[in-house]
């Protein structure tokens, strides 16, 4: 049987299939699907009648039921098991349970065979036994809220229904039953919402109030009450025109009427009068309750903005003496948007930059700089908008004329839905200021350059007597010794090479192997003899350099290239930030390649596994020699140099190499390179820190 075939008829109902709204097996549809094969082939069913009595029609029911069942058990099967609702039979004699269909079972939560033969009392049902509500009180159970007990104890609302019926002669109780456990928690929480929207209502801060068509209040809740001060007692003859402030009574009335004739007022303001007859002003919605077409009540929400609207006229008068000021002060004030355009600005701004109200309305903040500072005062504007604090901004304003006024200002960013709007401006003229300032610090970079030259000088005076000295100490030991020392190494070199080509020339055994690591050791450390008397030489040498164009870039791309292998090794890598347009300088590119090399090296030794070298060179319009200038930077990330002896880095023969690692020569050599081309080398390093080394070489040997 599918769905289709049943159509449940709305008279002589046995059976409950859902709830809240009420349906039931109809005694007409048993019959009807019991006509089936008559229906099926055409032909006239048998007739059915309606009785008039009622009670005659349930025991007629009941009859046409029982023979229903007896003469198609198959179709009431099929109806039994299929049912959303759980269906009993039970024995009306021992109240032992006949047949239960599934929906039952699966309610009462027990197998069929369980269910089957037990008696309904303490079973399923609550009621002693002899206490039947149905047999022994002849109660009349057609869609009551009862309870179910269930196989694990629980107790489970249902709605019951509970018809007598004879089969065979012998009288049986059909139960149909639902749970109602979803429906009753339903009607709780309603009823918990209802009481909360209702105590809601009553206390809302918003005075609301029903009003009938003739204007009588019908209802205030307490907010309503405590504000005008009305009690019960003197509302119930209150109408709107009693608190309608008489400046707002005709706009009232009319919006009153306006609501009677269906349309709603989503907005008014207005005033009521309160018992005591102060004024209060409220802002609100009003509509209207129509029954059958008729308006019953008009129903308004109003909220008390007394305060508001007296805080908003203070702000005007406030607003009024700010615009007093605004109009009157010699400050430059402005609004800007982000884009650059102004809001507005005040007289002040007009009158000292010559413009008029209309020539200036089309320019933006960013006309008004000259071109030389855009970029910068673009910066700033743009980190004002990202929210970044900058303190004073310093620029200057272009008259309409084209004179240059420096200016000084304060901000304050203006902010809408947490986004901002607009930066507003008080520009101070501090071109007074500036000129004072202007004298100031060139009589202070005077006495700088004085300062700086004189120390320098100094300075200068003092290595190099300190260097002349350590020169003349090792000056002649250097010239004597070189020549000394070159004829036995030389010696020893030749000697190393006869060895040698002997040994390559006879058996190789064990011993000769040794023989030749041996002789590999000595021609070593010959050629490390002689790379100390070399270094020692230049060291010593102050002969002139050979000037060049020099392209510092290349040099350095040069020296890059060739311990690309080692710093691969060393697992170091190179961060290249050099200025692609450095100019050429004057300068020797054999001692600046020695320079940039001992450099590079230092940074490699102190660094121990994956490091960072980084090179750097830009162009110096101005450096602090005063002159155009290049700058090398070579910094590294490796152990850094101690504070206590930073100092010494320079000095000849100081190394902080292990011995057979270095001959401390290195950076003295580089100093005096440095020197013969005018420049400084300055480092910067501290202990764990790494070490920046900077070079500056004037472009020029002749500003030099």
């Amino acid at each position: 049987m599918n769905s289709a075939e049943i159509s449940p008829a709305p008279k002589k109902c046995l059976l409950i299939c859902r709830y809240p709204l009420v349906y039931r097996l109809d005694i007409d549809f048993l019959y009807t699907r019991s006509c089936g094969d008559y229906l099926m082939n055409k032909k006239t069913p048998p007739q059915h009648t309606e009785p008039a009595d009622k009670d005659q029609a349930q025991g007629s029911s009941q009859s046409k039921l029982g023979s229903l069942i007896m003469e198609d058990p198959q179709s009431c099967s099929t109806i039994f098991s299929m049912v959303q609702a759980g269906l009993l039979i039970i024995d009306a004699d021992t109240h032992s349970i006949v047949d239960a269909n599934p929906w039952a079972l699966k309610m009462i939560g027990a197998p069929r065979e369980q269910v089957l033969g037990a008696v309904c009392h303490h079973f399923v049902c609550p009621a002693e036994v002899g206490n039947c509500p149905v047999t022994d009180l002849h109660n009349r159970i057609d869609n009551s809220e009862r309870v179910l007990l269930t196989s694990d104890g629980r107790e489970v609302p249902i709605l019951k229904t509970v018809s007598t019926i004879e089969l065979g002669g012998k009288p049986y109780l059909i139960e149909s039953f639902l749970d109602i456990s979803e429906q009753l928690q339903a009607r709780k929480e309603l009823e918990v919402s209802e009481e909360r929207y209702r105590d809601l209502f009553e206390n809302a801060n918003d005075l609301i109030q029903m009003v009938g068509p003739d204007g009588t209040i019908q209802y205030v809740n307490r907010s309503w009450k405590e504000t005008l001060g009305y009690s019960d007692d003197e509302i119930s003859g209150l109408t709107i025109q009693n608190i309608i402030h008489p400046e707002h009574m005709n706009i009232c009335m009319q919006a009153f009427q306006k609501i009677l004739s269906g349309d709603n007022i989503d907005f008014i303001e207005t005033s009521f009068v309160t018992r005591d007859g102060r004024e209060i002003e409220l802002e609100g919605s009003i509509n209207c309750n129509f029954v059958d077409g008729k308006p019953v009540s008009s129903r308004g929400i109003f909220r008390n903005v007394t305060a508001r609207k007296k805080a908003e006229r203070k702000r005007a008068e406030s607003e009024q003496r700010y615009q007093d000021l605004f109009n009157n002060v010699n400050d430059l004030i402005q609004l800007v948007h982000p884009d650059g355009t102004f809001e507005y600005v005040n007289p002040a701004t007009l009158k000292t930059l010559g413009y008029t109200d209309k020539s200036f309305s089309k320019l933006s903040i960013f006309d008004l700089v000259p071109e030389d500072l855009h970029e910068q005062f673009r910066g700033k504007f743009n980190r004002l908008l990202s929210g970044t604090r900058t303190g004073l901004v310093e620029t200057e304003f272009k008259t309409r004329t084209g004179r240059r006024i420096p200016v000084e200002g304060t901000h304050h960013l203006q902010y809408q839905k947490n986004e901002i709007v607009g930066v507003r401006f008080i520009w101070r003229n501090i071109i007074e200021r500036k000129r004072a300032a202007r004298k100031i610090q060139e009589w202070n970079r005077q006495l700088e350059l004085l300062v700086e030259t004189r120390t320098k000088q100094l300075q200068e005076t003092q290595a190099n007597l300190l260097r002349t000295g350590k020169m003349a100490a090792i000056g002649g030991l250097v010239t004597g010794t070189a020549h000394e020392l070159n004829n036995p190494l030389g010696g020893i070199m030749n000697a190393v090479d006869v060895l040698r080509h002997h040994k390559q020339g006879v058996p190789q055994t064990p011993e000769v192997a040794e023989e030749l690591a041996w002789l590999d050791e000595i021609a070593s450390a010959a050629q490390r003899c002689n790379l100390i008397v070399d270094d020692l030489r230049k060291f010593s040498e102050y002969s002139d350099c050979e000037f060049d164009k020099v392209d510092i870039n290349q040099l350095l791309d040069e020296l890059l290239h060739e311990q690309a292998e080692a710093l691969l090794e060393d697992d170091i890598s190179i961060d290249d930030d050099r200025d692609p347009d450095l100019p050429v300088i004057d300068g020797d590119p054999v001692q600046l390649k020695r320079v940039f090399e001992n450099v590079l090296d230092n940074a490699r030794s102190a660094i121990a596994e994956n490091g960072l070298i980084e090179v750097e060179t830009r162009y110096l319009q101005e450096s602090k020699m005063g002159i155009p200038s290049v700058e090398i930077l070579i910094k590294d990330d490796g152990c850094g140099i101690p504070d206590e002896i930073r100092g010494k880095v320079f000095d000849p023969f100081f190394t902080t190499k292990g011995v057979g690692r270095g001959t401390g020569l290195g950076l003295s050599v580089s100093y005096g390179i440095v020197k013969r081309h005018s420049g400084e080398i300055d480092i910067a390093s501290s202990s764990g820190h790494g070490t920046e080394v900077r070079i500056t070489l004037p472009t020029s040997q002749a500003d030099g």
